[in-house]
């Protein structure tokens, strides 16, 4: 039987998210996978605000230019 790949959640932001800020995405992943999934921050400088959650493969794009589409 071929193992499950384990899923990741990735965030891409210009900054490194706080404490606070870390806790918020863990919980809300936590919540809605209903298992613990890591969160790896992604530097990315080309958003000039907001951020892009990918988790497996949803996206959660809450940038200026993702929340216009």
């Amino acid at each position: 039987m071929a193992e499950e790949k384990k899923k990741i959640a990735l965030l891409y932001a210009p900054l490194e998210p706080d404490q606070t800020q870390k806790k918020r995405f863990e919980d809300f992943i936590a919540k809605k996978y209903g298992a613990e999934i890591p969160l790896q921050w992604v530097e990315d400088q080309s958003l000039t605000s907001g951020f892009k959650l990918i988790v497996g493969e949803e996206v959660y794009d809450w940038t200026n230019e993702g929340r216009l589409h």
